[in-house]
């Protein structure tokens, strides 16, 4: 549905963009509120997150990481004053989030769009770079303590379970899988409900059928490499959140999908425009 209206919308690119920029500022407030202020706010973020997020930090790196691919790529030729208080403020809340999809995602998106406008200042080009090297180096930084990126157990539970539960287990049930591990290994602390991969959860839910959904996600990325035009800032932003949702649990939040098929619907309308496809 959110795909279908944003497609048809005459000014989908700059509703979605003015509604990223809200909702991002939105709950920053209320983030801050709820910490300044000792305030459960639980049940206001639920109007748009899932109810467990906001004891964490109601991903609000996630968000500003997409928000801010879109407004660079859309404002790229006229970067105006407001946009770099906007850029500032996201990259605040993106280092209190201390989240690594986040960076992961707003540096591949950034680079995204520095590769498709080449024929941007080299002033821009050399901010950018810059912006990405800064996101690079907190996504080292905040990897201290963690396991790194790829050392994810739940990626391989998902895969040698895919032999034993061909056709899936449903979606949403990784957390069967999970606690078989457990259960053979009482002494392993690697535990998790989600497999932190919409492909991979999508494997170990619906087995098989998952096939479906990758060739979706080849279609769409097919998509993306070969724009070279109005798609670039949206093109972008998909980048970010596929990426996000390749190496975190944010494709759990209903939110976050919702601005995933906006993106888009916004992106394919840009492409029909131009190419009349």
């Amino acid at each position: 549905m959110y795909w279908l209206i944003f497609y048809n919308l005459k000014n989908g690119s700059k509703i979605l963009k003015s509604f990223l920029i809200s909702l991002s500022i939105i709950y920053s407030l209320i983030y801050l509120s709820s910490i300044i202020f000792n305030i459960n706010l639980i049940k206001l973020a639920e109007l748009f997150f899932e109810q467990s997020t906001p004891i964490k930090h109601w991903d609000i790196g996630d968000l500003w990481a997409f928000t801010l691919v879109a407004l660079i790529g859309l404002e790229w030729n006229n970067f105006k004053f407001k946009n770099w208080l906007i850029t500032g403020s996201g990259l605040i809340f993106l280092v209190l989030s201390n989240a690594r999809s986040a960076y992961l995602s707003l540096a591949l998106g950034l680079g995204y769009i520095v590769a498709k406008k080449t024929g941007s200042s080299k002033l821009k080009k050399t901010i950018i770079i810059s912006l990405i090297s800064i996101i690079a180096g907190l996504f080292i930084f905040s990897s201290f303590g963690k396991t790194t990126l790829f050392d994810r157990p739940y990626y391989f539970q998902s895969i040698e379970s895919f032999a034993k539960h061909p056709l899936g287990i449903g979606m949403g049930n990784f957390k069967q899988i999970a606690t078989e591990y457990r259960l053979k290994d009482p002494n392993n602390i690697s535990f998790s409900i989600y497999t932190h991969n919409i492909f991979l959860e999508a494997l170990s839910g619906v087995g098989i059928f998952s096939i479906l959904f990758l060739i979706f996600l080849i279609y769409v990325a097919r998509d993306i490499l070969k724009e070279n035009a109005g798609g670039i800032a949206w093109g972008a932003v998909l980048i970010a959140i596929l990426i996000n949702f390749m190496f975190d649990t944010s494709y759990t939040i209903p939110g976050l999908v919702w601005i995933l098929f906006m993106s888009l619907g916004v992106f394919h309308s840009k492409q029909r425009s131009l190419y009349g496809s």
